[in-house]
Parts: C-alpha cells; sequence; structure tokens
C-alpha cells in the first residue's frame, strides 16, 4: 500500500503535466508566470494566446514548437514577447493592435506557416538569430520596424508589406511568390531588391525610390508600379507577363523591357509625364488591352504581331503621328490589331481609352472607332491586370 500511496502522486502529477502541453482549444497566458509553466513543454499542442490584461514582458521558455497558432491581439500594454527555445510555429503567428509592442525576440525560430502583424506602432527590434527559412504567408502592415533582416525565405505565397514608415531598405532572396507580392506606402525612400526572383503571380509596387528583379522572368498574372520614384526601371530577363501596368510614376523617364514578347492580360501606362519614348523590340502579343497614354515622341513595337483588345495610344506630342499611320494599317478584324483602335498625337490631355482625345493641332487622327472590340477593363481579357489592381488599390 505504501508504494501506492507514493506512486499516485506522482502519476497525477505527470498527467497534469501532461495536460499543460496540450489543448483541443487555446491555452490563455494571463501572467509571466503561466508562461513559465511551459518550461518543461518541448511541444505545445494546440493553440497560445496573451489575455488582453498581460502587462509588460512576456518570456515562453522551453517549448520548441507550437502545434498552432500563437497570438496576441489588443495586449496594449505588453512591451516585449521572448522565446528562446521556439524554432517553429504550425500555424499563425498574430501580433495585432499591440501599441507598445517594441521588440519580438526569438532566436531558435525557423518555421512559421503564416506571419500576421498588424497595428504594431512601437515595434522596432527584432530578434531572429537563427532566420526564419520557411514561412507560406507574410503580412507586416504598419510597424516602426526599419529592417525585417531575420525573415528570408526563397519563397512564399503573399507577401505583404504596408504601412511601415521608417523602412527604407529591403533586400530578399526571394525565387518564387505563387500567389501575390505587395510592397505599398512604407519609407518615402524605400529601395526594393528581389536578386533572385525568377516566377511570381502578382506583383505590386507603390512608393518605392527603386526596385531592382534582374532576374525576374515570367509572371503569370499581373505586375504593377504606381508612384514611385525611381527615374529608370528595367526587367532585363523578364518573357511573359499577365498582365502590365505603370501608373502616376512622376520621375520615370526610363523603361526597358527588352526580352518582353507576351501579355496575356491587359498592357497600360498612363501618366509618367517625363517617359517619351515607347520601345518593346521583342513584344509580338497582346492578349489584352494596350492603353497607352502621355507624352510619347516615340512608340515603337517593330515586332507586335497581335493585339486581341482594344488598342489606344494618346500622346500630347505631334511626333508619333506617322508611327500611328503605321499602326492605323495593322488594324482591323483580321490584322493584328483586332480590338478597337485609337492612335492620337497632339492631344491636349492624352487619357486612356474612355476619354475622348482632344487635340492641340490639326491633322489626321489615325482613330477607328468601328474597328471590333472595346477597351473594357473589366473584360475578361483585361481582367487579370486591371481587375485585381483595380481590387487591391481602387486605382480604377
Amino acid at each position: 500500500m505504501s508504494v501506492v500511496k507514493y506512486i499516485l502522486p506522482v502519476l497525477a502529477a505527470a498527467g497534469a503535466a501532461q495536460a499543460q502541453c496540450s489543448t483541443t482549444a487555446t491555452l490563455t497566458i494571463e501572467n509571466p508566470s503561466d508562461a513559465s509553466a511551459l518550461s518543461s513543454c518541448r511541444t505545445f499542442s494546440g493553440n497560445i494566446a496573451l489575455a488582453t490584461s498581460v502587462e509588460g514582458d512576456i518570456t515562453i521558455p522551453g517549448v520548441r514548437s507550437i502545434d498552432g497558432s500563437l497570438s496576441a491581439v489588443n495586449v496594449t500594454n505588453l512591451n516585449t514577447i521572448s522565446a528562446p527555445q521556439l524554432e517553429e510555429i504550425a500555424d499563425t503567428f498574430e501580433l495585432r493592435d499591440n501599441q507598445n509592442l517594441a521588440s519580438i525576440s526569438m532566436d531558435s525560430l525557423t518555421d512559421i506557416d503564416t506571419i500576421q502583424w498588424v497595428g504594431l506602432a512601437n515595434l522596432r527590434n527584432l530578434g531572429f538569430a537563427a532566420g526564419i527559412s520557411s514561412v507560406s504567408v507574410v503580412n507586416i502592415d504598419n510597424t516602426q520596424l526599419s529592417s525585417i533582416d531575420g525573415i528570408g525565405v526563397d519563397a512564399v505565397n503573399e507577401f505583404t508589406l504596408v504601412n511601415n514608415g521608417l523602412l527604407t531598405q529591403l533586400q530578399l532572396d526571394l525565387v518564387k511568390v505563387s500567389r501575390t507580392l505587395i510592397i505599398s506606402g512604407n519609407g518615402e525612400d524605400l529601395m526594393v531588391q528581389f536578386p533572385l526572383l525568377e516566377t511570381a503571380q502578382n506583383l505590386t509596387f507603390r512608393n518605392c525610390s527603386d526596385v531592382k528583379l534582374p532576374s525576374l522572368e515570367s509572371v503569370n498574372g499581373t505586375v504593377g508600379f504606381f508612384s514611385t520614384k525611381f527615374e529608370s526601371f528595367g526587367m532585363p530577363n523578364l518573357t511573359t507577363v499577365g498582365g502590365l501596368l505603370f501608373q502616376d510614376n512622376l520621375n520615370l523617364a526610363n523603361l526597358s523591357l527588352p526580352e518582353l514578347e507576351t501579355v496575356g492580360g491587359g498592357f497600360k501606362i498612363s501618366n509618367n509625364p517625363d517617359l517619351l519614348e515607347l520601345d518593346f523590340p521583342a513584344l509580338v502579343t497582346v492578349r489584352g488591352a494596350l492603353d497607352f497614354s502621355g507624352n510619347f515622341t516615340s512608340v515603337v513595337m517593330d515586332e507586335i504581331n497581335l493585339v486581341q483588345g482594344a488598342f489606344n495610344i494618346q500622346s500630347s506630342s505631334d511626333e508619333i503621328e506617322e508611327q500611328c499611320d503605321g499602326f492605323k494599317a495593322m488594324s482591323g478584324r483580321n490584322k493584328p490589331i483586332r480590338g478597337e483602335y485609337q492612335c492620337v498625337p497632339g492631344v491636349e490631355t492624352p487619357g486612356d481609352a474612355t476619354t475622348n482625345p482632344t487635340r492641340t493641332s490639326s491633322g489626321s487622327s489615325a482613330t477607328d472607332t468601328g474597328a471590333a472590340g472595346h477597351l473594357d477593363v473589366s473584360s475578361t481579357a483585361a481582367i487579370g491586370l486591371f481587375g485585381v489592381l483595380a481590387t487591391m488599390f481602387g486605382l480604377l
């Protein structure tokens, strides 16, 4: 009986320890002692959440793997969160609306499924010494981070980096983006470099001072550049893209796409006042609408053989009149330019195909509104570019 007497408390303690390392729902940490109680758990099965009443610094010791999510939402008095031994978060690492959170320290962390950090107005420091090398979704929105060093992945499904006003440098060795990458509204002088990026689904860049994509070869969806500050831009290896848009890039003067052959949706260039010469020497096919408006003195597409959607070029310059005549000869139902055709030099205020151009000089406008098709950004042919980007930013 004496043996049983001592064994039963031991078994009870072991059972309690086991229960402490798992939950079918969410374990809520109310204070530092609750976090310290996890120190014997190598793996925690379930979700861990910080209570909104938590204050100061929270350290989760011992745990190497969370088979679920780790979250802190509206924990307004949380200052730091650390987990020195944590290597993996199988689901989501969510930090949202924690106004005083200044630092994250997880020096062993390498694998996360999803990063959701939103509304962290004082977050300035990341401690990921081992480096996060595997993550599916990254969303970092409204922080004070000046760097995301420690997040280094070669493939993601989604990557969103917006409203981080102190961020001025971003270099990642991404090779593939399976769904969406959005860089928008960060530091005024943000320089973006993805030297190894080869393929992507959708890419959007806004308010960047520089963007380098030297290895990009194909994009199944859309690529859009909005309100950037760079003077020159090129994608030297891009051959195919689902849709392409350059809009409101007020300093852009040189655009180089020497290998671009196919645009699977729409191709739009608008309100880039310093961009005077367009030359796409390898461009053969645009399956959606081609819509260029600006101050162009030259538009050269010597290899163009098919524009399935509507064709609109409007320029404030008279110098493209001869080129418009050449494009006019290619327009018609059974000719390379098959949609509604319009090419107008000397326009007072160049606009897209929904704009009725007013010329500042006399002469042929080289237009034809009787050709088949219509430049409709909601059309099936153009939806890849214009639909997605309009949805993201309400641009059109």
